[in-house]
């Protein structure tokens, strides 16, 4: 059930009209859990048997953790366990094609991987699931029984693409009367309209213009292909921000909070600061559950557990080479922005003029790594390369630039108008009218191009 089609929002209204009738809180806990499950069935209902499978598992091992946090075994049974699941779902077909290729055989396993289906969301909870029976090892959160752990796995606003919930933030909620307050119900609105706003006139569109140029790049000129790629970063932003726009507007309804995932990467000033605002909730699980064990808990930045932090982070975008390049690429970035740079910066949007040539370095440096992750395949590199080298301008190049700049200024634009709307320090937009006009006219806007296109998938729920 994609959030930006009209099924999820009657879904999400029947949702909150039981929600609110119901007078205990283990009530609502279970409609919660019986929705999350009823959405996930949407796609496909064998997923929901391996999100019970793991769910299950790891309520009970959690519990083996607790009785005895001395024995490390249920705690690794639980990792190999989640991990070997994500390995199977997710990268069977890949390491199964490299086998065949790397040693020209057929290894007659193509039926399987034509038949395996990919459960959406599993990259997800399975990463929620070993950090929930760390943390417990840890000792940084109780063990929860099973109906809150089954709500904490399956909570369907995150359940497909997040953000990575921590335990520690997300369980205690549950215990406290599950009710929105009149901000909460502000909030969630607005996040949920500037979320589809993001997705159906920002993300989709631009789409449309990446897909039609990465597919035939031999076709296009180098200024075109370096508008579609400009373009694809707009459209990965906007994308998977109103996922999350979406996803933390649909729980703020419930009263339930959940984290930032974005804090206005464009305006990054380097690549170290890029990551402190893009994906916050991915980051943050790669550093505490992964960076810091290799490092010792170190947070002073070290090259190998850096590089071997970054290479799995990137193969857990895609099963596929270009994702690794991607991987290294940020990795070696990050090691060498820290040897050069501070990072003091704020994570706001308040600029200095100082700080814009860092801005568009910081920019084109993603965006370099925003052309591994986006290319169809490494075959087309080469076609790409020799584009590049080819500058000469067209009538296409020209409206590509124009539509471009669109883009671009249009997301700044929104990106000023959120920041002003949620600190409320305007006296423009402070005025309730004035931000109830703002937000019918962009829902307005929204539902009238809703009604004239087809949904599209959110990138990451190929993740």
């Amino acid at each position: 059930m994609l959030f930006n089609t009209f099924l999820y929002f009657i879904f999400l209204f029947a949702f909150l009209v039981i929600f609110y009738i119901l007078a205990r809180n283990d009530w609502k806990k279970g409609l919660i859990l019986l929705s999350s499950y009823g959405f996930y069935a949407y796609w496909d209902y064998r997923f929901c048997f391996l999100l019970l499978g793991l769910s299950l598992l790891t309520y009970l091992l959690a519990g083996r953790i607790e009785k005895n946090r001395d024995a490390s075994a249920p705690l690794v049974i639980g990792i190999a366990v989640n991990l070997l699941a994500l390995l199977i779902f997710r990268y069977f077909n890949f390491f199964i094609e490299s086998f065949e290729v790397a040693l020209g055989l057929n290894s007659g396993l193509g039926y399987i991987e034509r038949n395996l289906i990919f459960p959406v969301g599993v990259s997800f909870y399975t990463l929620q699931s070993i950090a929930y029976l760390i943390d417990v090892k840890k000792q940084r959160t109780e063990r929860a029984n099973l109906l809150d752990t089954l709500v904490y796995i399956a909570f369907f606003p995150k359940l497909v693409a997040g953000p990575l919930v921590r335990s520690y933030s997300f369980l205690p909620q549950l215990k406290s009367p599950l009710k929105a307050n009149r901000q909460q119900v502000e909030s969630g609105a607005f996040l949920i309209v500037i979320g589809l706003f993001r997705k159906v006139l920002i993300a989709d569109p631009a789409g449309k213009y990446v897909d039609n140029i990465f597919k035939q790049p031999e076709y296009f000129l180098g200024p075109e292909i370096l508008c579609a790629l400009f373009l694809f970063a707009i459209q990965i932003y906007a994308d998977f921000s109103a996922y999350t726009f979406i996803a933390r507007g649909s729980a703020k309804l419930m009263g339930i909070e959940m984290m930032r995932n974005f804090k206005f990467p464009l305006f990054s000033r380097n690549i170290i600061d890029f990551w402190q605002r893009w994906h916050i909730s991915f980051a943050e699980w790669f550093k505490d559950y992964l960076y810091l064990p290799l490092n010792n808990n170190n947070l002073t930045i070290s090259f190998i557990p850096l590089l071997i932090t970054a290479l799995i982070a990137g193969f857990w975008h895609g099963a596929d080479w270009n994702f690794l390049i991607f991987g290294l690429y940020h990795g070696l970035v990050i090691w060498i922005t820290s040897k050069v740079v501070s990072n003091n910066y704020s994570s706001g949007i308040t600029i200095k003029l100082s700080d814009i040539p860092a801005i568009l370095i910081t920019f084109f440096v993603v965006l370099i790594g925003w052309f591994f992750y986006r290319i169809d395949d490494l075959s087309d590199l080469p076609i790409i390369m020799d584009k590049f080298q080819n500058w000469e301008s067209s009538e296409v190049s020209m409206t590509m630039v124009q539509i471009t700049l669109v883009f671009v200024v249009t997301v700044i634009i929104l990106e000023i108008f959120e920041h002003l709307y949620q600190i409320k320090k305007s006296k423009l937009i402070n005025n309730k009218y004035v931000r109830l006009g703002a937000m019918l006219a962009i829902f307005g806007m929204t539902l009238l191009y809703m009604f004239q296109t087809e949904p599209s998938a959110f990138i990451y729920f190929h993740f």
